[in-house]
């Protein structure tokens, strides 16, 4: 075989494995983190201040995954004031596997989903709630297997 030879082997190779490369990279599914990123951003500062004010009066939920189901726990002070809001369940990977309720509590201050209508993997959970007027947020990570 000729250095010629060779040399375009070579270089054929690199070609096939560059296209091969850039198909592949395409078939690839990109999700948006959200649709509306940029008015998210604008209203960081108000979840930045809604988190600290659940952190500094303690109202922040537990989430606690068991075998059956998912349950956000919040503690008695709030319960007490009463609570409204929304729970969101934001799978990173695929925005298809989102999952959002409204805040129901049951007579001990907790509310329960089935673990059936989540996929094994990671979920960030963004907890909104109003009580007493003031707006609360909490995030937290959690893990389904």
């Amino acid at each position: 075989m000729s250095w010629g030879t060779k040399i375009f082997m070579l270089y054929g190779g690199f070609v096939a494995l560059i296209a091969f490369l850039v198909v592949s990279s395409m078939r690839q599914n990109v999700d948006l983190v959200a649709e509306d990123y940029y008015q998210q951003e604008l209203q960081y500062q108000n979840r930045i201040d809604q988190t600290d004010a659940a952190i500094k009066s303690g109202f922040s939920p537990a989430i606690v995954v068991n075998d059956s189901q998912v349950n956000i726990v919040f503690p008695d002070t709030v319960r007490s004031l009463g609570i409204s809001g929304e729970v969101v369940f934001y799978r990173p990977d695929n925005k298809a596997l989102d999952y959002a309720e409204q805040i129901t509590l049951d007579n001990s201050g907790k509310m329960s989903i089935a673990r059936s209508k989540f996929s094994a993997g990671m979920y960030q959970t963004k907890v909104m709630w109003k009580s007493a007027g003031q707006d609360y947020y909490y995030e937290s990570t959690i893990h389904i297997k």
